[in-house]
């Protein structure tokens, strides 16, 4: 089973997902809206989308997979566990500023080669306002002859 970082914020705007899409852990397919016509190509540069190509506001955004020790060292550094919450919860976040304030408290994690790129992450996605938890029902992928 894969974790990764699950952010929610009711009224992001596209300038806060391009942000997000510079960040650690973040590629710029993670924060397009799904697109059903079969000609279509590669999400282009993320300097070229347009704002319409953007997820909406209030979509739940996941990351890419994140360590396990990844996690663990971050939580003990920080003293607190982020809470786990799946796509269709929106209560069990942990807000934003409440967070932050932990990590403007340890600053020192930000040049950690363990945690240092969580934390970068972590830090801008509560410096614009997103909600937080980890997401760990993403399916982890194996190869076909391992199952």
């Amino acid at each position: 089973m894969a974790i990764a970082l699950m952010m929610r914020k009711d009224a992001h705007t596209p300038n806060d997902l391009r942000l997000l899409a510079q960040a650690p852990y973040f590629d710029v397919h993670l924060i397009r809206q799904k697109v059903m016509d079969l000609d279509y190509r590669p999400a282009p540069k993320l300097n070229v989308m347009t704002d319409e190509e953007l997820l909406p506001a209030g979509t739940m955004i996941h990351s890419n997979s994140i360590a396990r020790s990844t996690r663990e060292a971050l939580e003990e550094s920080l003293g607190c566990q982020l809470p786990s919450v799946n796509r269709e919860e929106r209560e069990s976040f942990m807000k934003s500023r409440e967070l932050r304030a932990l990590l403007v408290s340890h600053p020192e994690l930000q040049s950690d080669p363990t945690v240092g790129e969580l934390y970068q992450l972590l830090k801008l996605a509560t410096g614009l306002g997103f909600t937080v938890g980890w997401c760990e029902d993403l399916e982890e992928k194996t190869p076909r002859g391992w199952r």
